[in-house]
């Protein structure tokens, strides 16, 4: 259970120094844009609701909904994954980040 922690400590220190500083929302324009509206729908009503300090279930909720309607569309990934890292929601932040590779590895070069 400790070394669990620690592993967990470690990747995220990981993800905070290689990644997060690096991949901005203008990076972001360089995958593949979502072509689903209700999937940019509910990226928007996230973002509104993250700038209105609504609760972050109901933020993360959006957002997995937007990925739920695309599974290519990387956007909602890197919101879900800063907005989990500010609320030390470490295994979703671990999660979206992940995923934001696999969709897009291409997103800022320096990340890696």
């Amino acid at each position: 259970m400790r070394s669990s922690f620690i592993k967990l400590l470690v990747l995220t220190f990981i993800i905070l120094c290689g990644i997060n500083p690096c991949i901005s929302s203008q990076d972001i324009n360089l995958c593949q844009p979502s072509l689903s509206k209700k999937a940019i729908k509910y990226l928007e009503e996230a973002r509104a609701a993250k700038k209105a300090k609504k609760d972050y279930k109901e933020i993360k909720e959006l957002l997995i909904l937007a990925t739920e309607e695309d599974t290519a569309f990387a956007e909602p990934w890197l919101v879900l994954g800063d907005l989990a890292n500010v609320k030390n929601d470490f295994v979703t932040m671990k999660n979206a980040y992940s995923r934001l590779i696999q969709l897009c590895p291409d997103a800022n070069a320096n990340a890696h």
